[in-house]
């Protein structure tokens, strides 16, 4: 079996709202003529380069922002959300 080069991870600081945005890639395919007369697959998939560029497109994977100003506090999001590990709830003492 062929081992496999794991890449290391990193922790995304900056707001995605404010990332490059990168637009996708097209995914090449087979032309019109090559397509009549057979059942070849059509998408020819990414290039290795294209991949590279493809990845480094962020696609907000478990990102969430809260509105301070709207939270209640009720941890439903913490409930739903399927990364809950990312959400964490702190008491705030309100002092008059």
């Amino acid at each position: 079996m062929e081992s496999v080069k794991l890449c290391p991870t990193q922790t995304i600081t900056e707001n995605p709202e404010q990332m490059e945005r990168i637009k996708r890639n097209k995914i090449p395919t087979l032309s019109l003529e090559e397509r009549m007369d057979n059942f070849h697959v059509v998408e020819l998939g990414f290039s290795e380069e294209m991949a590279i560029e493809e990845a480094k497109r962020c696609l907000k994977c478990g990102y969430c922002s809260i509105d301070q100003e709207r939270c209640t506090g009720c941890g439903i999001c913490r409930y739903v959300c399927p990364q809950q590990d990312v959400i964490t709830m702190e008491a705030l003492v309100k002092v008059s």
